[in-house]
């Protein structure tokens, strides 16, 4: 009889041994974990968007570079001719030509220009091409007429260059003109900046191009509304209530091979 007592003690106390876990156990720890999958989550998706906001900033400074050195590399060859020196490069026609560059005319109210300079495949190089990727025989003349154009019809701006696209997300191209010696007299000083359509008779005096470009990012990467407006040279760029990022950048370009006056 006292074993059956025992029995039934040891037989009771296995089965309260083994017994699962409450409700209230359950909810406690489906409580965490959903607070640890909340957490988790959240960080991820700050991770996330501070990950897509330093990227639309390098690829919003990328593209502002690159057009600016393509833009640079360009107009300080405007002008170049491979003559004699004394002759007047105004036999070139122009290093700028203003009879096809355009005040506001473009996306956005975006200015245009069109560089003019000579060939040169005599110094190592065994062929040159435009910006659209013609290529152009040794002494010939290159022409690169550079516009902003919608060509998607997407509303986002891009540089064009002799009618192909080289690079989206540029908003506004603002062009200013520093014209040297409209007294008369060549001293190697600027006088003033003014628009294409301020230039007068004084083409063959731009010594200068001062650029102003307002670039976008290519996703939303902000948080609020962009409420921001950008001055660009000459040009206000109104804000346009989303999330894209913009900056905009300015740069002065000496154009070292301006027609000389004699």
């Amino acid at each position: 009889m006292r074993n059956d007592i025992n029995m039934n003690y040891s037989s009771t106390l296995n089965t309260k041994h083994q017994s699962g876990y409450t409700l209230l156990e359950l909810l406690i720890a489906g409580v965490i974990g959903l607070i640890l999958l909340l957490g988790v989550t959240q960080i991820y998706l700050n991770a996330s968007r501070t990950n897509n906001f330093q990227s639309s900033v390098i690829e919003v400074q990328d593209k502002g570079r690159f057009v600016l050195a393509l833009l640079e590399k360009d107009l300080q060859r405007a002008g170049w001719s491979n003559i004699d020196p004394g002759v007047d490069l105004g036999t070139l026609d122009a290093h700028i030509d203003f009879t096809a560059t355009a005040n506001g005319t473009g996306f956005n109210g975006s200015d245009s220009i069109t560089v003019r300079y000579e060939s040169d495949t005599e110094d190592g190089v065994d062929a040159e091409y435009s910006c659209d990727g013609v290529l152009v025989t040794d002494g010939d003349l290159v022409i690169n007429a550079y516009s902003i154009t919608d060509a998607d019809g997407d509303g986002i701006g891009a540089l064009v260059c002799n009618g192909r696209e080289l690079i989206e997300g540029v908003e506004s191209l603002q062009l200013l003109y520093g014209v040297e010696s409209i007294t008369g007299t060549q001293d190697g000083i600027v006088d003033g900046y003014v628009n294409a359509g301020g230039i007068g008779g004084y083409e063959e005096l731009v010594a200068t191009v001062r650029v102003g470009l307002l670039l976008r990012s290519t996703s939303e990467p902000l948080e609020q509304n962009n409420t921001n407006s950008y001055q660009v040279l000459d040009t206000t760029f109104a804000a346009q209530d989303d999330r894209v990022l913009r900056r905009a950048f300015t740069k002065t370009i000496l154009l070292p091979n301006k027609p000389q006056a004699f």
